[in-house]
């Protein structure tokens, strides 16, 4: 039944299912009396820590029980990566066509097109700005690709 309804059995009900059973076991062989659950409409909503299995609420970005970051985007390396990325494609786009286009078009049509289409140094402004906004889309599109799964928990680390 949980395989085949993802969207009544959520990750979230699974894993509060899955915290509230271990607590249920932890307190029969200590031997300490149950505690008595919330109503599920009275419940805030959350996510459990990988780590230290805490409850961590939904605006939350530091767990308080391991101190664990709580990330529901792009982490700061990733927007980079995604940034240089769509840097380099803008580019190469930008080179296609300015460079490679007008000797396309007078190799295969004949046609006789100035190098850059005769912007001259106004080309390379175009260029620089067609690159930061492929490298601004990437970013964005990288973020919402991140903003659609649950969020992830990175814990502080000494060297």
């Amino acid at each position: 039944m949980i395989d085949v309804d993802p969207e009544r059995y959520t990750v979230l009900r699974l894993l509060s299912w899955k915290h509230d059973a271990e607590g249920e076991a932890n307190a029969e062989v200590e031997g300490r009396p149950k505690q008595l659950q919330a109503h599920p409409e009275e419940q805030e909503e959350g996510w459990i820590c990988p780590f230290c299995k805490s409850f961590v609420a939904l605006d939350s970005h530091v767990c308080l029980g391991c101190k664990a970051e709580v990330i529901s985007g792009s982490t700061t390396r990733e927007r980079d990566n995604a940034m240089k990325m769509g840097l380099l494609i803008g580019g190469l786009l930008a080179f296609s066509i300015f460079v490679l286009m007008p000797q396309w078009l007078e190799a295969t049509f004949g046609w006789h097109v100035p190098k850059a289409f005769g912007l001259g140094l106004t080309s390379w402004g175009i260029g620089g700005g067609l690159s930061l906004l492929s490298g601004l889309g990437c970013m964005l599109f990288d973020e919402r690709l991140h903003k659609r799964k649950p969020p992830r928990f990175f814990r502080p680390t000494f060297t």
